[in-house]
């Protein structure tokens, strides 16, 4: 099966992914990719290379669950016009350990 968004395709191998087989990818270049796929749903290519070495960098510590595998929600969300991918954030108030952000 394959996750398209917008002229990008992400190629998902369930059988590899079931087999344990244990695939490299060049940081760089997947951080590339999933910049792609979000600048294709409408986010500007800052924020697009900011989220998916965020996303990357997940996946690199051993932290999947936070990592590139949300990739196609931010993009479905996007292409539904539930998120922004172009939105500022704003900090209204901050303290030790939280923050109330509006965006």
């Amino acid at each position: 099966p394959a996750f398209h968004c917008r002229g990008c395709t992400l190629l998902l191998c369930t059988s590899t992914v079931k087999s344990g087989t244990v695939v490299h990818i060049p940081k760089a270049s997947l951080e590339r990719v999933v910049a792609d796929c979000f600048i294709a749903t409408g986010a500007p290519a800052e924020h697009a290379a900011l989220v998916s070495k965020v996303l990357v960098a997940a996946d690199a510590r051993g932290i999947p669950s936070h990592g590139v595998n949300r990739a196609e929600m931010y993009c479905k969300e996007m292409e539904a016009k539930l998120v922004d991918g172009a939105a500022l954030p704003t900090i209204h108030c901050e303290g030790p350990g939280v923050a109330v952000v509006d965006g």
